[in-house]
């Protein structure tokens, strides 16, 4: 399971790792909407997310493959995306969960090459995308052992 807990707005709340052939990075961004469905039904959401990607220079084409509306661990609402992007630098496949608490919008982006090699990679990050869970907290602040904190 991916759990975020909370922020740190500190360290800005953003970041992609890149994880071999893949990349993983989770957004967490302060919002004034409280929930999800106020931003719109998953299908909505879906449509809003692809007209983004197309506006990209890159982007050459976008195609929604799934599009799912589940219930976190920890009770939050999320809608999950999975689509495809034809880019100038070649074809991705592109996980994506969505989901608000605390009154921050959390959204989860994984992607890899569209390859027939990467089969497995795009499962693997199938399965991270339908783990990601949140719930609005704070992290733990790190304790002040040797006054360089």
């Amino acid at each position: 399971m991916v759990r975020f807990l909370g922020s740190n707005e500190e360290a800005g709340c953003a970041g992609s790792v890149l994880l071999g052939r893949a990349s993983l990075g989770v957004v967490v961004d302060p919002l004034k909407i409280p929930s999800l469905e106020k931003m719109g039904t998953a299908d909505q959401v879906g449509e809003r997310l692809l007209k983004a990607e197309l506006e990209k220079e890159i982007t050459l084409e976008a195609e929604m493959v799934s599009t799912l509306e589940r219930q976190s661990v920890s009770g939050q609402r999320v809608y999950q995306y999975e689509y495809m992007l034809d880019t100038t630098k070649g074809k991705k496949r592109v996980q994506v969960a969505v989901g608000i608490a605390g009154n921050k919008l959390y959204v989860l982006n994984a992607q890899c090459k569209d390859k027939p090699e990467n089969e497995r990679l795009i499962s693997v990050l199938r399965e991270v995308s339908s783990s990601f869970d949140f719930d609005g907290s704070e992290p733990p602040r790190p304790e002040k052992r040797f006054g360089f904190f």
